[in-house]
């Protein structure tokens, strides 16, 4: 240590001191001039965060991470919290910026850790994502805590209202039987453009309306009303659906039309059967009778027919001849009806030769026809005509009458033998002969055959003119109906939140002191401090070079430059050290770091001041000896003379004391 320079010599002397003192008196003045540990809440900054709870009593909030809603709809959503040392009801509030979202507040009771809410869009929103702020505030020790989250809501664009469709039609389908006639078919469209099917159902017999298909992109179509033979005459209404597939899905329209069936203009037909009545026949009349409905339904296809009935036996034998009144005139329009009374005359009679065949023809050309109808005579008999008969005397009186009677057609059903007997009748109105015997055990072949027969003289039926079907409404579409929308998920489950272990109770890292903006008390405390370690620390340093070193005490002069001087600059040296050391959240590091730079700055600055002391002096004494020197007096016995001062070998110094006993301490040199 000996062979050190001063300066470091005392420069480390000094740190050790100023560590001594900082370590035993300093401390102590720095607890008692420290700032004050909470300074009142409204001195702090605004934006300041505020200082962290204590440990144990903590509180943390979570929310689903993100819910998605309609306008107008409301989407759940579920509330997390996590607390420490925190009993009874967790409050939490929800506030948002914007007036399209709200939520009710919750609170999650005490034991519990989980609440469900409900995010309410407003209706009519725009589509967008909005901010929810959640708050959770609870109570401990009569202190209020809380905590935060923040919810997402993505507002949904509502869906489109749902596709719409109208049907029209004609509202009277009308047609003649076996005619066809056209109509409109009109549709409207609301949300899409796809073609539309429109069918027709509930369609009476012989009555059909294929399928029309409207095209994408038009309004209209036109259909065809088919009716056949067989269609009754009829007023009825019928359903009309339109049908459109838009996107999978079926949309659907509904209406009815009235139907009208026309009947066809056929041409009028009379028939008369003239009858034989005798005996004989009885075993053909139950035949006959059972095979009329061949014979009306043949002559319906294209005529309007009616129905008469004459019968006889023998008028030579006076055996009048049967007049059934069917109706007023003597026709009917069922041929039910004519077998049905035939089948109550009484058979019998005749037994001359032949039957009265021609008073029975020329009584049945007789009969009231209708002026437009085709007249028409069937005899049915077993046996042969007289020749000369009770009212006609021959075949040529019969074909005057049949002339005069303006008979159209005169067909025979007889026994095949009797064919050429009968021939001559026909000179009056042609006609066809049928073989009776033919008929084998039914007669319906040879009533089928008769009607062809006679509808074949017929005119064809005329089937009236109709126009096309009346011009259909305009279709409105329905009024467009909300759809809707589906209900979003719940909002999915938050994680665990989770409570962060709390920031240092003693030296908060928001809070810590910088060399920019030091709070004035901090500042105090430094200054203090630093006073109280350099003062000590000169002291000691004082002391040391006063009793501990050898030689002479050191002059006023040097000790309070170099204390004084070493004093300011280890202050100065300590605070820097101290605000560097500081920011590296290491306070209690830099006030002895600080107390370090005092004691060297302080501890080297005594031996320079000393030695620029000393360089001055001896430069004084250097000047004494060689111009202001006194004269030299001998010295009397009797005076002690004093004692000689010399200067130190190495610094030149002038040191005062008796040789071997003087001592430099800038040297470290006795002398």
């Amino acid at each position: 240590m000996s062979a050190l320079p001063r300066p470091l010599l005392f420069a480390l002397a000094g740190a050790g001191a100023a560590l001594a003192v900082a370590l035993t008196f300093g401390e102590l003045v720095w607890w008692a001039a420290r700032p004050a540990a909470d300074a009142p809440r409204d001195e702090r900054p605004a934006d300041a965060p505020q200082p962290a709870p204590p440990a144990d009593v903590r509180l943390a909030l979570a929310v689903s991470p993100g819910v998605s809603a309609y306008p107008g709809t409301a989407t759940a959503f579920t509330v997390r919290v996590a607390r420490d040392r925190i009993e009874g009801p967790v409050a939490v509030r929800f506030t948002s910026p914007s007036a399209d979202i709200s939520a009710a507040d919750v609170v999650i009771p005490d034991g519990e850790t989980r609440a469900t809410a409900q995010v309410v869009v407003a209706p009519g929103a725009p589509p967008g994502t909005l901010t929810l702020a959640a708050s959770a505030t609870a109570t401990a020790d009569g202190k209020e805590f809380g905590a935060s989250a923040t919810l997402e809501v993505k507002v949904l664009a509502p869906p489109p209202p749902a596709p719409r469709l109208a049907v029209t039609v004609s509202p009277y389908l009308k047609a003649y039987q076996r005619g066809t006639n056209s109509f409109a078919v009109r549709v409207a469209r609301a949300g899409f453009d796809a073609p539309v099917t429109v069918t027709f159902d509930d369609l009476p017999d012989g009555v059909s309306v294929a399928p029309v298909v409207v095209p994408a992109g038009a309004t209209s179509a036109t259909a065809e009303l088919k009716i056949d033979g067989t269609a009754a005459v009829l007023v009825r209404k019928v359903a009309v659906s339109a049908r459109a597939d838009v996107q999978g899905v079926a949309v659907r329209a509904e209406t009815d039309a009235g139907l009208h069936v026309l009947p066809i203009t056929r041409a009028p037909v009379d028939l008369v059967f003239a009858y034989d009545c005798t005996g004989s026949m009885a075993r053909h009349t139950r035949q006959l009778t059972d095979a009329l409905p061949a014979l009306a339904a043949e002559l319906g296809k294209k005529t309007d027919a009616r129905y008469g009935l004459i019968g006889f036996q023998d008028t030579t034998l006076a055996q009048p001849l049967k007049l059934p009144q069917l109706h007023g005139d003597g026709f009917a329009t069922s041929a039910q009806l004519v077998g049905t009374t035939l089948r109550n005359i009484r058979l019998g009679g005749g037994g001359g030769e032949g039957d009265s065949s021609m008073d029975g023809i020329a009584a049945a050309a007789d009969l009231p026809f209708r002026p437009a109808a085709l007249r028409v005579i069937v005899l049915v008999t077993d046996g042969t005509p007289k020749k000369a008969d009770g009212r006609i005397k021959s075949a040529d009186d019969l074909a005057k009458h049949l002339k005069a009677k303006k008979i159209d057609q005169l067909h025979i059903v007889a026994l095949a033998d009797e064919r050429k007997a009968f021939e001559p009748l026909f000179e009056g109105a042609k006609g066809a002969f049928f073989e009776l015997k033919t008929a084998g055990g039914t007669f319906d072949a040879l009533m089928t055959e008769l009607g062809k027969t006679v509808a074949a003289g017929a005119p064809e039926p005329t089937i009236g003119k109709v126009d096309p079907g009346d011009k259909a409404r305009e279709p409105v579409p329905p009024p467009p109906v909300a759809v809707k929308p589906p209900a979003p998920p719940a909002g999915a489950e938050p994680d665990e939140p989770k409570i962060e272990p709390p920031a240092p109770a003693d030296e908060p890292k928001a809070a810590r002191p910088t060399a920019d903006a030091e709070p004035p008390s901090t500042a105090g405390a430094v200054a203090v401090w630093a006073v109280t370690v350099a003062l000590f620390a000169g002291a000691a340093l004082a002391l040391g070079q006063f009793f501990a070193l050898p030689g002479a005490p050191p002059a006023g002069g040097p000790v309070a430059l170099g204390y004084g001087g070493g004093a300011l600059v280890a202050a100065g040296a300590g605070a820097l050290a101290y605000l560097a050391l500081g920011a590296l959240d290491v306070p209690i590091a830099a006030r002895l770091a600080g107390a370090l730079a005092f004691g060297a700055v302080l501890g080297a600055a005594v031996p320079l001041a000393e030695r620029a002391f000393s360089s001055a002096e001896v430069e004084a004494e250097e000047v004494l000896e060689l111009d202001d020197a006194p004269e030299l007096v001998e010295a009397k016995p009797n005076i002690a003379a004093p004692k000689p001062r010399g200067g130190c070998p190495g610094c030149g110094r002038a040191i005062p004391g008796d040789p071997g006993e003087r001592y430099c301490m800038l040297c470290d040199q006795t002398f």
